[in-house]
């Protein structure tokens, strides 16, 4: 899973992933709580699809004040990450899904 917000209501940029079936998980990003985050702006109500084991998009959402996203940020290994601006306008709450890996 990626980002959403914590018991605070502070927003969060970090990655995880499970080892073990969901009975073990761990930040993919190693280090301090600093180090961990993503590259993309911490943010909730976006849409975060998994392809695969390692591939990953992470789409729009909600940073913050009256700030909402149309970015794109696509991921091969869960590490790197690249960015894309959306054709489609700022928006949160929206729904995502993988349609035969596109």
């Amino acid at each position: 899973f990626a980002g959403g917000a914590g018991p605070k209501g502070e927003l969060l940029n970090e990655v995880w992933r499970s080892t073990k079936d969901g009975s073990d998980w761990g930040p993919v990003l190693q280090g301090s709580s600093q180090s961990r985050n993503a590259p993309w702006a911490p943010r909730s109500g976006h849409q975060f699809v998994a392809v695969g084991a390692t591939t990953a998009w992470l789409m729009g959402g909600y940073a913050g004040g009256v700030t909402f996203l149309n970015d794109v940020w696509i991921t091969t290994d869960l590490s790197h990450w690249h960015n894309y601006t959306a054709q489609w306008s700022r928006r949160t709450g929206h729904m995502a899904v993988d349609f035969s890996g596109k």
